[in-house]
């Protein structure tokens, strides 16, 4: 995921009216406890 895609990714998010928060992780395709309280953070402030 280049640093390229992600500012086009966030600009047309943006663009859209979507509200993005960015979490960057080092896990690659691994589920990491980081990820699972990232994760957990964000699905407990879905409504």
């Amino acid at each position: 995921y280049t640093a390229e895609k992600y500012a086009s990714d966030q600009s047309r998010l943006a663009d859209a009216g979507v509200r993005v928060t960015v979490c960057q992780l080092t896990a690659g395709h691994e589920w990491t406890p980081e990820f699972s309280r990232l994760a957990g953070d964000f699905l407990a402030h879905v409504k």
